[in-house]
């Protein structure tokens, strides 16, 4: 009985050894730890790649607002120019012709925009003629101003 009960009790040993617990091995699907620090080290490099590259195009933006603000009042003064020397012609003219209240209308218009220097002594000429005008013939400067035909 001996002989049977050792190999039996050696099988049993073998076999309880091999119904132990075994340690989880790794999912084919989680990458190995060394793969995953890589990974992170990747991600952590392009946030820094991107955040200084947002970085410097917001500084981009700061400097080109101004300009770009610059570049649309000079325009808007450039066009304004060309409107007010239109306009400081036709004042000048109807102040030569003795339109008085036409004239005035234009010169009220002009002085709400800014003009350049030669722009503003033009407009002081213009209004020294209306005034002119004016002294030299009272009533019909009234009845224009009144809407009357001069």
């Amino acid at each position: 009985m001996k002989k049977i009960f050792l190999p039996l009790t050696a099988a049993i040993a073998v076999a309880l050894a091999g119904c132990g617990k075994k340690e989880s091995e790794p999912s084919a699907a989680t990458p190995p730890v060394g793969d995953l620090e890589k990974m992170v080290g990747a991600v952590k490099t392009a946030t820094q790649s991107i955040s200084q590259s947002v970085n410097q195009a917001a500084a981009r933006l700061e400097q080109a607002i101004p300009d770009a603000t610059q570049a649309a009042a000079d325009a808007a003064n450039a066009l304004a120019s060309g409107d007010a020397n239109a306009l400081l012609e036709q004042a000048k003219k109807l102040a030569g012709e003795s339109k008085i209240k036409e004239a005035g209308e234009i010169v009220q218009k002009l002085s709400s925009l800014q003009l350049t220097e030669e722009q503003t002594k033009l407009l002081a000429e213009i209004k020294a003629l209306i005034q002119k005008a004016t002294s030299a013939d009272p009533a019909g400067a009234a009845a224009g101003a009144l809407g009357g035909q001069n």
